[in-house]
């Protein structure tokens, strides 16, 4: 009776191959991984852009235009590219902002960006309404 003592030539082949395949699966994971956490980080550098745009028009006060505004901004070292699209809101004296940030001029559109901005308007406000006279004091 013979005495088995290793593997064959074709068993070590063959597990070569396998763990070949598992290895060459792995490194094609890790890669793609990668190139979505660089996508990602673009992204959401572009919805920084639209926020910050978004910020600036409501810190100005101002109400802004119904139209289309472009323009350029520098955020995390590189250029962005951004369209303001503004719009009649929902109700009177809002106006809906719509921001795209692209990274180029000609590029897709990493970042969409809404929001609103509203017209203060001065109501007729009754002397007893704004001193408080004949209402009980609100507990805090």
């Amino acid at each position: 009776m013979p005495i088995n003592r290793g593997f064959t030539l074709l068993e070590v082949v063959v597990a070569l191959l396998i763990v070949s395949l598992a290895l060459a699966a792995a490194v094609q994971l890790t890669g793609s991984g990668a190139d979505n956490l660089s996508v990602m980080t673009r992204k959401t550098e572009a919805h920084w852009v639209g926020m910050n745009q978004l910020a600036e028009l409501r810190a100005r006060g101002a109400y802004p235009a119904i139209g289309t505004s472009q323009g350029k901004s520098e955020e995390a070292g590189h250029g962005w590219h951004w369209s303001q699209d503004v719009s009649h809101g929902p109700v009177r004296g809002l106006r809906k902002i719509t921001i795209r940030v692209r990274a180029s001029e000609k590029g897709s559109i990493l970042a969409t960006v809404r929001g609103f901005i509203g017209q203060v308007e001065a109501a007729a406000v009754a002397p007893s309404a704004v001193s408080g006279a004949g209402r009980p004091p609100v507990p805090y």
